[in-house]
């Protein structure tokens, strides 16, 4: 299904370790066809082609895959393959909870995908089963470890978590912050920076999520103060059917290896999917050569 009109940012550099600001040029236009030579995996109607090289890493909160009232597992499974997604955040998960059928989502939707490697990551116990976040990943992404951080609720509404995966020569970790309170937004910034540190200071660390604050706020300030950048499109991710606010993004902390963010873009368009059923948020993916 067609519907408005995606934000494209192409980066011009690559992405310099600590807290400096890159140049942006952006233009709102929709997605073209891949030209010759632009990318093996494209075809006419591709509608976000993919370059020879590049790992595409998207971010997506699926609000339950329920938004919509019924499930949309099959829908976003499409729409990430129209992505040519390699490795996706997820946010809004559940597993074997009453409200959405006893079905453990994260397994269900790579399976669809055709075996894709799945993490889940509680953030809190919820009605039988869990709530949290999920990784899922291309098959010939091997990782090394898994580990869930926990975020305690302290002034926000509820527990959160930081869910990780660690491959050879990268970190990807999915979180989603507090909803109504600042403070508890800048603990989970805390202790989602000082963990990365610690246990990944060697590699380059790509954190995802529905941060649930705009650029300018003092949580994004933390992430950047500790030498995290945002890597994906700035546009507008919330709500799907309205977008006014930018909550969603992708960042990254180098840790002094050479890491280049290519292009990202705030989707809209899908053959197979509907962005205002699938979800409340609007997903971001971004294009990065390491």
């Amino acid at each position: 299904m067609k519907h408005l009109l995606p934000l494209l940012i192409t980066t011009l550099v690559s992405v310099s370790c600590g807290c400096s600001e890159k140049k942006y040029h952006v233009e709102l236009e929709a997605p073209r066809p891949a030209t010759s030579g632009t990318s093996t995996t494209s075809t006419n109607n591709d509608l976000y082609p993919k370059s020879d090289g590049v790992i595409r890493l998207v971010h997506y909160n699926v609000g339950a895959f329920n938004k919509s009232g019924s499930s949309t597992v099959s829908m976003i499974a499409d729409m990430f393959t129209e992505l040519h997604a390699d490795i996706v955040s997820m946010n809004e998960v559940d597993s074997l909870t009453t409200r959405t059928g006893r079905v453990d989502q994260p397994k269900a939707i790579a399976g669809l995908l055709g075996d894709w490697g799945h993490i889940f990551a509680k953030a809190m116990d919820y009605q039988g089963g869990g709530y949290g976040l999920s990784i899922i990943h291309k098959p010939d992404f091997k990782p090394l470890a898994r580990h869930t951080l926990n975020i305690p609720k302290g002034d926000g509404s509820e527990p959160r978590a930081c869910g990780i995966l660690e491959f050879k020569d990268f970190v990807f970790a999915t979180t989603h912050l507090d909803h109504r309170s600042d403070a508890a937004r800048l603990e989970g910034v805390r202790l989602i920076a000082e963990y990365m540190d610690k246990h990944y200071p060697g590699k380059p660390v790509f954190v995802c999520g529905d941060f649930n604050c705009l650029p300018e706020s003092a949580p994004i300030t933390a992430m950047k103060e500790a030498g995290f950048e945002i890597i994906s499109s700035t546009g507008n991710t919330f709500t799907a059917k309205n977008p006014s606010k930018c909550i969603d993004y992708i960042f990254i902390k180098k840790h002094g290896k050479s890491v280049q963010a290519l292009q990202s873009m705030i989707p809209t368009r899908f053959e197979k999917g509907d962005v205002t059923i699938a979800s409340d948020h609007l997903p971001v993916f971004v294009d990065v050569k390491m």
